[in-house]
This record gives structure tokens, C-alpha cells and sequence, in this order.
């Protein structure tokens, strides 16, 4: 009887070849069987091995399955398993407070990180088929890397849903790729800062047409991000208030002259 044992690596040609040096054969001395050949992903998010069992050809034989590094479980490590088991959830109930209390504060970025963050992003833009330079530069353990050339009005897209799409993104992959916090902000040429300042301006004039007419106003859907500017644009003005309103991560904002009536008025968000 035949034990085929099981072997991972990022290629199929990888896990073979460990196959090869556990088992002291030559390739043409094995059966291999492709589990599944695994995949890169995009970008290098969701990648998963390629996994295969290989064992000594032994012709007529039976040949069974069986995992590679899975030790034989014996009476001991049963009762440490079980110890483990009735005293895990009480290890984690009571560091979990701790860990909620604490604030990670973001690690000082070296410079693979920022070469990984700027070559991601000109992936996905080479992926769209636009074309742009990227330069990233850190500022207080932040990374903010900007965008610039002759595609930018797509890249930044309508009301900048594209870049915001690319900033996700990117962030995502980040995370997965480096385990510990690293902040990071994407910009193309100097559109955020722009629309910090068409946001400020469109509050403001909104503030003094609200309180001359008495009519609330509603600024379209926009991001948290955008919206916290508008509200940080009015938090000092005491005749009017702002207000986010709807579901999911896009809302609307109201603006209004607080009825002198009822009670407390509306937060806001």
C-alpha cells in the first residue's frame, strides 16, 4: 500500500519539486496528482497555493491520501487540546477589552512599502489602460501617494468615484500584503485639495441661503470623508445645522434652521 503524501507551494512546479526533496525521487519516479493549481490573484490579493500528492510509483499497489504534516495525535496531545479548549474562550474574553481599549497607532513605513503601494497602483492604472506617474512620500507615518498625467479627469472620475474606487482598493491589498497598520491616501494632481475647497464653499453658501430663506437645502450623496468636511465647514455656525441622512456608506446632507420648539435637535453625523 502506497501513501501519497501532500504537498503546497506557489506553483504547481514548486510543490512537485518539494515532493522530489522529501521523498529523494526523481520526478519520473513519482505519481503526482494536481490537486489544484493554485492561483495568483489580482495584484497578489487572493492568491492561493497550488497544492499536489505525490508518492513512489509502485505499480498494482492501492494507493491512499494522507496529509503531509499532520502529526499522530496522541492521549496527550488530546488532553492539551482539551485543556486549550476549556480554557481558550476565557483566555479571549478576557484579553479581548484590552485589545478593544488600545489604539494601533500607524508604523513608520520603510521603503518596500511605499515601492509596493506606488507599483500596485500603476498596475491597476496600467489595467484600466491609462497612463500616469506615481510619487508616494510619507508624512508623520502617513503615505500619500499622488497621480498625475494626461488621463487624470479619469482617473479622478465623476465627482471622483474612480479615484475613491482606486484608494479602496488599494488599501485592501495592503492590508493583506503587510499585517501591521500602515495609512495611506491616494490623490490625483491636486483634486482633493480642490474639493475641500469647492465642499467649504458650497456649505457655506448654502448656510447663508438657508438662513435668508428659511428653506432647508440637500447637498447630494457623498462619502464620509466629504461629508465630514462639510460638517466641520458649519460646526460653528449656531443658526443653522447639518445633517446626514440615508443608508450605507453614501449620504445625503440636510441643512436646516433648527426649530426653536422642540427639544433637542438633530446631530450631527
Amino acid at each position: 500500500m502506497t501513501v501519497k503524501l501532500q504537498y503546497s507551494g506557489k506553483t504547481v512546479e514548486e510543490a512537485i519539486d518539494k515532493a522530489c526533496r522529501n521523498l529523494n525521487a526523481a520526478r519520473e519516479d513519482l505519481n503526482i496528482k494536481v490537486i489544484t493549481p493554485g492561483s495568483k490573484g489580482f495584484l497578489g490579493f487572493g492568491r492561493r497555493q497550488a497544492q499536489i500528492t505525490a508518492a513512489p510509483k509502485n505499480d498494482g499497489s492501492e494507493s491512499i491520501t494522507a496529509p503531509q504534516d499532520k502529526p499522530a495525535t496522541t492521549e496527550a496531545d488530546t488532553s492539551s487540546a482539551t485543556t486549550q479548549r476549556q480554557t481558550g474562550r476565557k483566555f479571549q474574553k478576557d484579553q479581548r477589552p484590552a485589545y478593544r481599549g488600545s489604539r494601533q497607532e500607524p508604523a513608520q513605513p520603510d521603503s518596500a512599502e511605499i515601492i509596493e503601494i506606488t507599483t500596485v497602483i500603476k498596475e491597476i492604472i496600467g489595467l484600466m489602460g491609462l497612463k500616469a506617474e506615481v510619487e508616494a512620500t510619507v508624512v508623520k507615518n502617513r503615505i500619500k501617494a499622488v497621480i498625475d498625467g494626461p488621463d487624470n479627469e479619469l482617473i479622478i472620475g465623476r465627482r471622483g468615484e474612480t479615484i475613491d474606487a482606486i484608494q479602496y482598493l488599494v488599501r485592501k491589498i495592503i492590508s493583506h500584503k503587510f499585517p501591521h497598520k500602515l495609512f495611506f491616501a491616494l490623490d490625483v494632481g491636486n483634486y482633493r485639495s480642490q474639493r475641500r475647497e469647492e465642499l467649504e464653499k458650497l456649505a457655506l453658501e448654502l448656510a447663508v441661503k438657508v438662513k435668508s430663506s428659511g428653506i432647508t437645502e440637500t447637498i447630494a450623496a457623498m462619502n464620509p470623508a466629504e461629508r465630514r468636511i462639510v460638517h466641520l465647514a458649519l460646526q460653528n455656525d449656531r443658526e443653522i445645522r447639518s445633517v446626514s441622512m440615508g443608508d450605507g456608506l453614501f449620504k445625503k446632507i440636510r441643512i436646516y434652521v433648527p426649530s426653536k420648539k422642540g427639544g433637542k435637535s438633530a446631530k450631527r453625523r
